[in-house]
């Protein structure tokens, strides 16, 4: 299956934070694209499944375990299930894919 550009529409779900996903069949793998403007705010969280993230563009400092680390393009991240990490600042908007394992 491909998708197409013009065929992938976003939804903002908060001021600043916009996402997309491919066609893809999800009881095997949530994939989606995020951008993400400077000024966005995330809360400290953590998800049921472990996630990867590439970063495509852009430059944001994430904390994961109690370090600030900041992460541009080119950088990768991997996030185990029930680790808590927080989006603390976005220096320069941000675009991400982040695959994320599907809760067995």
């Amino acid at each position: 299956m491909i998708s197409l550009n013009k065929d992938m529409i976003f939804t903002e779900s908060r001021p600043g934070v916009k996402s997309r996903k491919p066609i893809q069949d999800p009881s095997h793998l949530k994939i989606s694209e995020w951008v993400i403007d400077p000024g966005a705010t995330f809360p400290a969280h953590a998800h049921e499944t472990d996630q990867c993230t590439y970063i495509v563009k852009g430059k944001m400092i994430l904390n994961s375990d109690g370090t600030d680390t900041v992460l541009e393009a080119g950088t990768y991240y991997y996030t185990p299930a029930g680790a808590v990490s927080q989006t603390k600042e976005i220096l320069e908007q941000v675009t991400m894919i982040v695959i994320a394992e599907v809760k067995k």
